[in-house]
């Protein structure tokens, strides 16, 4: 259910205005970007090409290639403002950038028009036409989407469900691009695992992990670097053979993603536990016996996995531990947690999280 909103809402942080830096450009974000390169030594890279910026206009405000009557004129043009009257000709379009744009915001906003949550969830498409339509800036968009008045912004955007949704998906977006910054403290690697001054060779399994580990590496490597060249999503799936799918968040991570652990999910055999152990207190020590008593009760697995249940039973001290059996202890890595898994952390009381989390 939706919490109330209050009567206004002041944020937390004030506007500030930054002092625009002297610089030789004449854009202010060339030279906010200018100071920054400079003092770590960098320049701009080299401009793109006529026909790469005017593709890369039309797609990002348009959502679509740019007409080839309109392609030709303008690289036939010599003017040196023609880029920015570009710009400026996509955006008088209201109609296109808005068409454009309000697919963007209802698939972030999860914004659907036929979908009604108890009746506290009502489609907003038409109050983001509007805001867009009428070049509503972000600070205050945004503002009216977690905070909305009555009668005038967006009704039944910001309830729990939906913001909680969309809170996981930023945080999961930046965690992806940000893991080898402290969450994970080592990459995986081939390198063999050193406990107690031994060396352990890694298994074959670790070894073909690692195997695929490379291959799907160097297939990131080659998509960002077609990218960079500027060869759009489809023509790099033709190229490599890849579904654009995979390209897609190859590209959005920002870093090679890795492949976190599958969740294990609970054997069948453990909805039986409390009665295995009833039964192994009782006396009831035989594996085949209880197998047999809980396939009566629906249990379709193995046998197998009923004994290696009830060896854990086993306690040292009895007749029925195995004094001969040698405790194999796997050498610890670092379990690499994904980046779903720590934005859910995020979302949790601080009295609800273990030392560890």
């Amino acid at each position: 259910m939706a919490a109330e909103a209050p009567e206004t809402w002041d944020p937390p942080l004030a506007p500030r205005r930054f002092a625009v830096p002297e610089s030789k450009y004449q854009n202010p974000i060339d030279r906010f970007f200018g100071v920054y390169l400079q003092s770590r030594n960098l320049s701009f890279a080299d401009p793109v090409s006529d026909h790469l910026f005017a593709r890369r206009a039309y797609l990002d405000i348009w959502g679509m290639t740019q007409p080839q009557a309109e392609v030709t004129e303008f690289l036939h043009n010599s003017d040196p403002g023609k880029h920015a009257r570009l710009i400026d000709h996509l955006l008088e379009d209201s109609a296109m950038y808005t068409g454009n744009w309000l697919s963007f915001w209802n698939d972030l906003l999860r914004n659907d028009q036929g979908v009604n949550y108890a009746g506290t969830r009502k489609s907003i498409t038409p109050w983001l036409q509007s805001a867009l339509n009428g070049n509503l800036p972000y600070d205050k968009m945004v503002a009216a989407l977690l905070n909305p008045e009555k009668d005038k912004g967006p009704e039944g955007v910001a309830d729990r469900f939906h913001l909680f949704c969309n809170l996981t998906a930023a945080a999961e977006r930046v965690l992806q691009q940000k893991r080898f910054a402290g969450v994970v403290p080592s990459p995986p690697d081939a390198s063999p695992v050193v406990e107690s001054g031994k060396i352990v060779p890694l298994s074959q399994a670790d070894l073909l992990k690692e195997q695929r580990r490379q291959r799907r590496l160097e297939r990131y490597n080659e998509v960002t670097r077609l990218y960079r060249e500027g060869y759009s999503q489809k023509a790099i799936s033709e190229m490599l053979g890849i579904q654009r799918k995979t390209i897609r968040r190859f590209l959005r991570s920002g870093e090679f993603p890795e492949r976190s652990r599958p969740k294990r999910k609970p054997g069948r055999v453990d909805q039986f536990r409390s009665f295995l152990v009833r039964r192994w207190a009782e006396g009831c020590h035989n594996t085949t016996q209880l197998w047999h008593e809980i396939r009566e009760q629906g249990y379709g697995g193995a046998r197998g996995m009923v004994a290696r249940l009830v060896s854990t039973f086993r306690s040292p001290g009895t007749m029925y531990f195995r004094v001969n059996t040698v405790e194999r202890k796997s050498p610890k890595r670092c379990i690499n947690p994904s980046a779903s898994q720590v934005a859910s952390l995020f979302s949790r009381r601080l009295e609800t999280l273990s030392k560890y989390e």
